[in-house]
């Protein structure tokens, strides 16, 4: 029996599926069909036009568009008396509907996406630190791509991102022989991966180098399909045979660490190749994260770049206000050039986030920067 969504439910996948509209072709249908749905429970007070409906969610309160009975025992009732958008903007106020909304209700992504943060923690509170620095290091890069991490170095080789059975205990067995690992720390790892056994054929994405939902869709169209040149190479093709098994990082870490961090990776090693032979040091996981994603040192001075690949800058914004604190070490926020998509993207961040109070606190301005305005600024403040 399929359970009916509840009007929070539905006002929550509305407000979703706004901010992923750039990234998904059925998003308008989907806001559409959710539409549809408030409509059969409010028919009184809904238009009957979808366009109109959008137009009122800028003009007229939630609470006139639907019935306070069904606000009863839900986060909704601070929507009550304002409407969802101010403009083309999403309200503060929606926005801690929606994340209030993730963070009590089950989301398997995001659930997933926990274990990368459950193994983070782990290796912080481990004690040793320079061991858990290069076990964390190693374990994150091999779950972007397993050609990114070889012999206990970063490199930039990137495979199909499946391993074999054999493959994968092997990599955990080097793993123990590096920084012998504890049964907690391989519990972690473990459970980063799904075991997928055979038979099964694969089209590999060009870009995140995973399996494609099919030849059109993939783990994040929207980023793996924004090289076109990419595109229209030629996509290959990977098979697991009757009897065989093999693994493959989890929908959520592929979502939500994965295809990220690629771009992550990517930014490290411009740094790396433009500021080491200068003299400078470029690490990536500065102290297991506690300051960003990427440090640059160079001659007692150090810059710190968090890389942040948020599909809509309300969402940055609003992680940034409510937890100004995870932000005090951070001179960069690096926004990768595919976002550009949202062609006010940096306008928006630069005009919600409340950047004063961040360096009251920190004492440091944060700068919303794209690659190449990244890499100059990095020249001009360490090396001129």
């Amino acid at each position: 029996m399929k359970i009916k969504p509840t009007t929070e439910d539905l006002i929550f996948t509305l407000i979703r599926e706004y901010l992923s509209f750039s990234e998904s072709i059925d998003s308008l249908m989907k806001m559409e069909d959710t539409y549809k749905q408030l409509l059969l429970l409010n028919p009184a007070s809904m238009p009957y036009n979808f366009i109109d409906f959008f137009n009122n969610l800028r003009t007229v309160p939630l609470g006139e568009l639907v019935s306070h009975e069904q606000f009863e025992n839900t986060s909704l009732w601070e929507l009550a008396n304002t409407t969802l958008f101010a403009g083309d903007r999403l309200r503060e106020v929606a926005m801690e509907f929606y994340h209030d909304y993730k963070e009590n209700k089950i989301d398997p992504l995001q659930n997933q996406q926990a274990n990368m943060r459950t193994f983070l923690n782990h290796c912080r509170n481990a004690g040793y630190r320079e061991k858990y620095q290069k076990l964390y290091t190693a374990v994150r890069v091999r779950v972007y791509n397993k050609g990114f991490y070889t012999n206990g170095t970063c490199t930039n080789e990137p495979q199909v991102n499946i391993q074999r059975e054999n493959e994968f205990e092997r990599w955990i067995l080097d793993l123990d022989t590096r920084y012998s690992l504890t049964n907690e720390d391989e519990r972690f790892i473990r459970n980063l991966y799904d075991k997928i056994n055979g038979t099964k054929e694969f089209i590999i994405c060009n870009h995140c180098h995973l399996p494609m939902r099919d030849e059109h869709n993939c783990n994040n169209t929207h980023v793996c399909f924004v090289n076109k040149r990419k595109n229209k190479l030629e996509k290959r093709t990977y098979t697991i045979g009757e009897g065989e098994s093999a693994y493959i990082p989890k929908p959520g870490c592929v979502f939500y660490n994965v295809i990220p961090g690629l771009e992550e990776y990517r930014i490290y090693n411009v740094l790396k190749d433009k500021f080491e032979p200068m003299g400078a040091k470029v690490e990536l996981f500065p102290k297991l994260e506690r300051d960003g994603d990427i440090s640059v040192k160079y001659e007692g001075s150090t810059l710190y770049i968090d890389v942040k690949d948020y599909r809509k800058p309300e969402e940055l914004a609003h992680k940034m206000n409510t937890e100004p604190y995870s932000f005090l070490a951070i001179d960069y926020i690096y926004i990768p050039d595919y976002r550009k998509i949202y062609s006010d993207y940096m306008e928006v961040l630069r005009g919600q986030v409340n950047i004063s109070k961040i360096r009251q606190t920190g004492g440091k301005e944060i700068q919303f920067l794209n690659e190449k305005q990244l890499v100059e600024d990095i020249h001009l403040r360490l090396f001129s």
